[in-house]
């Protein structure tokens, strides 16, 4: 599997991102993307398909105190701003489904993680950039096996755990 990784870069209260730390400690080819709507859109856009097969996208939700892969992106975009000040809230596609399904993992390969302790179960990606990454790449790139992973903040899981933990998924797919 050719695997592409993305994590975010720093916004609001969290100025050194996880989650782009750990795509750039993955050993895999890698972008950090500005918390931006329009910055994903781009880079959405023209991702080499050709290239790869499989796209890992994580993001920080600095509240989780393990590592969370999400099995659904939602079809819904909250209130809060971008780094930018651009604020998307409503549908990300008013004519698209509610909820499309992550296609890089299963849930058996989610329950499994979950029971032997390398991640905990999570229903929902929530209202930001990181669920709107999720839905527009299952949408926008039908082709590549997509999931998407958040991390917690540094004050619930230090990184070289949530490195190796990241390791451990990487290696499973």
């Amino acid at each position: 599997m050719r695997l592409f990784v993305t994590g975010f870069g720093p916004f609001g209260n969290v100025a050194d991102n996880p989650s782009g730390w750990l795509a750039e400690q993955s050993g895999l080819p890698h972008a950090i993307l500005p918390v931006s709507w329009s910055a994903v859109d781009q880079f959405l856009q023209t991702f080499p398909t050709t290239d790869y097969d499989a796209l890992l996208l994580m993001g920080v939700a600095a509240s989780r105190t393990d590592l969370t892969p999400e099995l659904f992106a939602w079809n819904i975009i909250g209130p809060n701003p971008d780094v930018d000040g651009v604020k998307r809230p409503g549908f990300i596609d008013p004519e698209g489904p509610d909820r499309l399904p992550a296609t890089l993992w299963t849930a058996d390969q989610v329950a499994d993680w979950d029971a032997t302790g390398v991640t905990s179960f999570s229903l929902h990606p929530g209202t930001y950039l990181c669920n709107y990454s999720f839905y527009r790449a299952l949408q926008w790139l039908p082709s590549i096996r997509t999931g998407f992973l958040h991390v917690p903040g540094d004050d619930h899981l230090d990184r070289p755990t949530q490195l190796s933990r990241l390791q451990t998924i990487i290696g499973s797919l």
